[in-house]
């Protein structure tokens, strides 16, 4: 009789993981579609039209402003706590960027 080897940890998540990606409504799916065409071509078609429309120290410090915004928004959709090392990272690297700017101009 063949001994079946103990199923690992990364095993049984992407079995779970599977599981689910077939048990996704059609309404899921839409939003995961549209999501991933927002990231792949809206994004980088607005950032584009930005750095022509505004000036380049204002278009770099408003990209960085990223983890300012999603701090908040993963307490709010999933829940999790959040550090005082997240906040302090983010809040250093748009400061970071900010003075950057300012010293360029």
């Amino acid at each position: 009789v063949a001994r079946r080897a103990p199923e690992t940890a990364a095993r049984a998540a992407s079995r779970m993981l599977r599981r689910r990606l077939f048990c996704m409504t059609l309404r899921e799916w839409g939003l995961v579609t549209l999501g991933v065409l927002l990231v792949t071509f809206a994004y980088p078609a607005l950032y584009a039209w930005a750095l022509f429309q505004i000036p380049l120290g204002a278009c770099l410090t408003l990209s960085s402003l990223g983890p300012l915004y999603s701090i908040p928004l993963v307490y709010l959709l999933k829940g999790e706590r959040v550090t005082w090392r997240a906040t302090a990272g983010a809040a250093l690297a748009v400061a970071g960027v900010v003075l950057l700017v300012l010293s360029s101009t």
